[in-house]
């Protein structure tokens, strides 16, 4: 059993888990030599791990899902040119960040715009479900003494409740 505190606390490292939000939140504070890659998987400083091959929520003008590991090498590697970049990434076996979505997934990634056409939410991962019931009267996370059983979808830095009768995001409830 855990406090409703330890809950709340558990429920919003893990909403925060979504690859591409956790990629731009160490790009906007300057401290992509933080993420490491051990073995085949990215480390964010000692908070977050996902798997290199994590597809994320930005999917490239030519259809397909841009892996973690295509984003982390691109975003440490802006500062070459493109041309280079490309060939870098492909000796590397990497997928490759297209010329036509360099400019908005950059700026998207250093926080120059808020969001981006390109980003769409993605079906839940392990990484991405929260298993804390939600509070359907209080929108917090609830403890196992009170018998909640409603889930908590987290995507994209936000959460939903299962049932689909509240949005939770940024620790605000609201009824939908």
């Amino acid at each position: 059993m855990f406090s409703a505190t330890e809950a709340e606390t558990e429920t919003e490292t893990e909403r925060a888990m979504d690859p591409l939000s956790v990629l731009r939140d160490y790009a906007m504070r300057s401290d992509l030599d933080s993420i490491k890659r051990v073995g085949e998987e990215y480390h964010f400083g000692d908070e977050y791990r996902f798997p290199c091959s994590v597809e994320t929520a930005y999917r490239s003008k030519q259809g397909n899902l841009y892996t973690l590991d295509s984003l982390v090498f691109f975003v440490k590697n802006t500062q070459v040119k493109h041309t280079e970049y490309m060939q870098q990434s492909r000796a590397l076996k990497l997928q490759t960040v297209t010329f036509i979505d360099r400019k908005a997934l950059l700026d998207y990634l250093e926080g120059r715009i808020q969001s981006a056409d390109a980003i769409e939410l993605l079906a839940p991962s392990s990484a991405a479900v929260s298993s804390a019931p939600l509070h359907m009267d209080q929108g917090f996370p609830a403890t196992e003494e009170d018998g909640s059983s409603a889930g908590v979808l987290s995507i994209g830095g936000a959460a939903w409740v299962t049932a689909g009768m509240l949005l939770w995001e940024d620790a605000r409830c609201f009824e939908t």
